[in-house]
């Protein structure tokens, strides 16, 4: 909220690491070994811990988050900074503002998800 980073958001650490670490999670309960991330959710969605539009709202908004890091990485490069993992929803159009609240929404159901399946609440 302040400093150099103020008014921007860590997309890996608000949306594709919950993504990444909580897919790996299901797969290792799941007894599915994939490559990545992307194999991963198939894999899930073919054995059924996924349904089938779960798998394309998942693969969908962590493309996405891949996508809006990569691009503000890249301005980064071409201004002269050194690239992080900070995104200024400044920098992006309506439309991709709009996309990046719904992609970290479905990742804090998603998050959720995981909380309630392995019952995290109850860890302190």
């Amino acid at each position: 909220k302040e400093g150099e980073h103020r008014g921007k958001r860590d997309i890996k650490k608000a949306g594709i690491f919950p993504i990444t670490e909580g897919v790996k999670l299901l797969a290792i309960s799941a007894g599915v070994e994939g490559v990545g991330t992307w194999e991963r959710i198939g894999l899930l969605g073919e054995s059924g811990d996924f349904l089938a539009d779960e798998v394309v709202e998942l693969r969908t908004n962590y493309t996405f988050l891949v996508h809006v890091r990569l691009k503000s990485q890249v301005l980064a490069i071409g201004e002269g900074r050194k690239p992080d993992d900070f995104v200024d929803p400044r920098n992006l159009n309506v439309v991709e503002r709009n996309r990046l609240r719904i992609a970290l929404e479905t990742v804090g159901t998603f998050q959720n998800f995981i909380k309630m399946r392995y019952k995290l609440d109850f860890v302190s």
